[in-house]
């Protein structure tokens, strides 16, 4: 079929009335395509997570390790009273990376959740292991979280303000050794080094002292006779 040239001019503003009248519906679907990769129809049907303050960059991290180890008001070098009891676990854990799960490791960021409670070995390497990554969520709230993210049941929560500006903050997420126990028998807790090291049925404690300033000044496991 040909048209000739009289018929073509006469073609042309209609063709431009049409494109001009699509770009809005062009427009709409595209605005819905954008709008829906955040919606949980989207892709594989999940929505977008929003982050969570317990990764951090690499980077990040990495600024933390430089902060030394201290225990009870000291830096533990070799010099220090309590240098025999560490020597090993800072020897075996040197950074955050080192207490956090193998699967969790090597990339840009790390899951400060994915603590490696079954390859840590005993209350000093935990000890060390919790100053690191407690170090690195800097935050008393966010320790505060990440303990009740393990279930456990926090004290210290509710000091006064006074006390918190003259000493610190002190916050204990404790495990009954019921708890302890069942939280031994799954795969990503394995507590069984300290339960051995416990000739009694305590209540373990998790306990994170604070400087005044906000700072941590030591992390600490004990046993609590029940």
């Amino acid at each position: 079929m040909f048209f000739t040239q009289q018929q073509v001019d006469n073609l042309i503003p209609l063709i431009k009335v049409g494109i001009h009248s699509l770009v809005p519906t062009f427009y709409r679907i595209f605005s819905v395509a954008v709008l829906s990769m955040g919606s949980p129809a989207f892709g594989e049907g999940e929505a977008i997570e929003p982050a969570s303050p317990f990764v951090l960059a690499r980077d990040l991290v990495d600024q933390s390790d430089a902060n030394p180890f201290r225990f009870a008001g000291e830096v533990v070098t070799p010099s220090a009273r309590s240098w025999p009891r560490y020597e090993d676990a800072l020897e075996r854990h040197p950074t955050t990376e080192s207490c956090l799960t193998e699967d969790a490791r090597g990339g840009p960021s790390l899951d400060l959740l994915a603590y490696d409670w079954m390859g840590i070995d005993g209350r000093y390497a935990h000890d060390v292991c919790l100053f690191r990554v407690w170090t690195a969520l800097e935050s008393p709230e966010l320790v505060v979280a990440w303990m009740e993210e393990f279930n456990m049941s926090v004290a210290g929560t509710n000091r006064q303000a006074d006390m918190v500006e003259r000493f610190g903050h002190l916050f204990t997420g404790s495990w009954t050794w019921e708890e302890t126990t069942e939280n031994s028998s799954l795969g990503g807790w394995g507590l069984q080094r300290l339960l051995d090291e416990a000739f009694f049925e305590p209540t373990i404690n998790f306990t994170a002292s604070f400087f005044p300033d906000g700072g941590l000044d030591y992390a600490a496991v004990s046993f609590i006779r029940e």
